[in-house]
């Protein structure tokens, strides 16, 4: 089972940025669709940090296990990105599931609408290549 989420911070670009730290008290076996510890795999840890909504690396899968590493964490675990203050996390219980939730509606998109950027879908090769946009948060 995890713990009640420890909500800390990371000194980043000047400013103090909050995040949010889950352990569990023995190994889970998860399912997560996030950019470090994906897939399904038993996992130690959740971080879900915030980051400014102009994020702009490419390698979030990196960043997230250098946050990992400044918090000692060990083990696999799942770490999560998201553009809202995940300080404003909201907890709920029902029927023994929990959920914690950081939602922000701020800048609503539809998660599978089409990039107006990417126009035409490129022939079958070309779908390989690097995605044409900027990795963000959702």
């Amino acid at each position: 089972m995890l713990t009640e989420p420890t909500l800390t911070s990371r000194h980043e670009d000047g400013r103090d940025v909050p995040l949010l730290v889950w352990r569990a008290d023995r190994p889970l076996l998860t399912v997560s669709s996030a950019p470090l510890g994906g897939g399904i795999g038993v996992r130690h840890w959740v971080v879900n940090a915030t980051v400014p909504m102009s994020y702009h690396r490419d390698d979030p899968a990196d960043h997230l296990a250098e946050l990992a590493d400044q918090l000692g964490l060990d083990g696999p675990g799942v770490g999560l990105l998201t553009g809202v203050d995940v300080a404003e996390v909201v907890a709920r219980a029902d029927s023994g599931v929990r959920v914690w939730a950081t939602v922000g509606l701020g800048t609503p998109v539809q998660a599978a609408a089409p990039d107006p950027a990417v126009g035409t879908p490129a022939p079958a090769p070309a779908r390989c290549a690097a995605p044409a946009h900027r990795v963000g948060t959702v």
